[in-house]
């Protein structure tokens, strides 16, 4: 094997010293990133909309003198 040059390795101390000299520059860059794609999601309109409905039919053969057979249901009675 052969043996590592220190002097031409950069280690992870390094490249935190360099990050922490340009805080701003990284700042700057995160801002051109983010704030064009902020804007254009608020301004974007919906491309799909969906609407459901539910319709509940009320069955005579459920209701007898006692009430509904099905627990936790209770229809209105006309």
């Amino acid at each position: 094997m052969t043996e590592r040059d220190d002097s031409q390795e950069i280690n992870l101390r390094q490249y935190l010293a360099v990050v922490r000299q340009k805080y701003w520059l990284v700042l700057i860059a995160i801002a051109v990133a983010v704030v064009p794609a902020v804007i254009f999601l608020v301004r974007a309109e919906p491309v799909y909309e969906a609407s459901s409905r539910v319709l509940i039919e009320q069955s005579r053969a459920l209701i007898d003198k006692e009430g509904p057979r099905t627990p936790g249901i209770y229809p209105e009675i006309e």
